[in-house]
């Protein structure tokens, strides 16, 4: 029979994390029995941004979808690529939409449009970035170039959490400088995560981020597609775990919605034992 003991907190290391229950203040407890261990198998679930165009007399429309959210000095920008030049048309609105007046006979010869990640701090840039994001035919779709469905296909990987360590391993493309997978979780809806204790630890500050929709970032996969973090309250409810694709550029602490993989973990039932629990696969 397992005897609980209070579990004590560092705030040199571990993320202060109160969890919440309908009847009150539940406190995590370190029992002497073999740490549960839970694995759940992360699958390819690509949300993946796209776009369009249309050129109609001299009045051209591009939208997007499901593009990052940039931070402040940083915007989408619409290229015009044509056999002898590439201008820029201008940046989507809210990183959705642009409607430009053009010379139809100029936008006869774009063979291409693109929608790079720009630095707008100094000035309108005068020619694209390496940051591509989507590219297309005139009035025809645009793609998300860092990866495709197609590349996914063969995409996967695993979860594996106990009471204190989480490690994630996963098998995916390889990604442009300026990217990163970043693995994320979510936390089942009978709890909840104070955002102050977590950001008022130094190490948890550095570690992990909460974002706006109340995911956690545990970390980012290495170059091997692997990632060990250390964070055993949270690791006690987690409940999701996503994968997901996120620019230099992009908002700090925003979850993007450019997603790769995803997994659920199946919680063991109170007081289970590490015999008796219900394991992921």
């Amino acid at each position: 029979m397992c005897s609980a003991k209070p579990i004590l907190r560092s705030r040199d290391r571990l993320p202060r994390v109160l969890l919440a229950a309908s009847a009150g203040l539940v406190l995590l407890a370190a029992c002497e029995a073999t740490p549960i261990t839970r694995r759940v198998k992360l699958s390819a679930a690509p949300v993946l941004p796209s776009g369009a165009s249309s050129l109609v007399g001299n009045s051209l429309r591009a939208t997007a979808a499901g593009l990052e959210p940039l931070k402040e000095s940083m915007r989408y920008v619409v290229w015009a690529v044509g056999a002898e030049a590439t201008n820029s048309l201008g940046s989507l609105d809210g990183g959705t939409s642009l409607s430009a007046t053009v010379d139809p006979v100029r936008m006869a010869a774009v063979r291409e449009l693109r929608v790079t990640e720009e630095d707008v701090g100094s000035g309108p840039p005068t020619s694209p970035s390496t940051a591509l994001r989507l590219i297309g035919s005139m009035g025809g779709t645009l793609a998300y170039v860092p990866v495709s469905a197609a590349s996914l296909a063969a995409a996967g990987g695993e979860a594996r959490a106990d009471d204190t360590m989480l490690m994630v391993t996963a098998s995916l493309p390889t990604l442009e400088k300026g990217l990163e997978y970043r693995v994320w979780t979510r936390f089942p809806s009978s709890a909840g995560v104070d955002s102050h204790a977590l950001s008022g630890d130094p190490w948890a500050s550095e570690a992990s981020a909460l974002s706006p929709s109340g995911m956690v970032a545990l970390g980012t996969l290495d170059g091997t597609g692997m990632l060990m973090a250390d964070f055993p309250y949270l690791l006690a409810t987690m409940q999701e775990v996503i994968v997901t694709v996120q620019s230099a550029g992009g908002q700090a602490g925003q979850v993007s919605p450019v997603r790769v993989l995803q997994g659920m973990l199946k919680l063991p039932a109170p007081g289970a034992s590490a015999e008796s629990a219900p394991h992921a696969h």
